[in-house]
């Protein structure tokens, strides 16, 4: 089973953005893409966290990230990802994905004419 999650339009209420999250950490989502992971409301990245970290200890996934922040493993002050859910969550998306990385530096094409 793949599941999509917009983190950006994670629910501000706290019960529908368990509903929303809850599924991701079942061993039956195989697929979890997190879309613009860190755009959640700052209320909301303790959740997120805990599903990546539950997430980071499954056996069985394949998990897509999607983010603007910063995630340098080597510089530990200035990671983005870090500030906003924590060094542990840092270390464990970097270990989840540090083969797979790709990234893009383009303008944004929704700002650019």
């Amino acid at each position: 089973m793949a599941r999509w999650v917009e983190c950006a339009q994670i629910p501000n209420d706290p019960i529908e953005a368990e509903d929303v999250l809850e599924p991701l950490m079942d061993e039956n989502a195989y697929v979890v893409i997190f879309d613009d992971l860190g755009k959640e409301a700052e209320h909301n990245h303790k959740r997120v966290a805990k599903v990546l970290q539950t997430r980071a200890l499954m056996t069985r996934r394949f998990d897509i990230f999607t983010t603007n922040l910063n995630i340098d493993p080597d510089a530990a002050e200035s990671c983005e990802l870090a500030q906003v859910y924590g060094e542990h969550i840092r270390s464990r998306v970097w270990g989840m994905c540090r083969r797979n990385i790709v990234e893009v530096n383009n303008a944004d094409a929704r700002t650019t004419v």
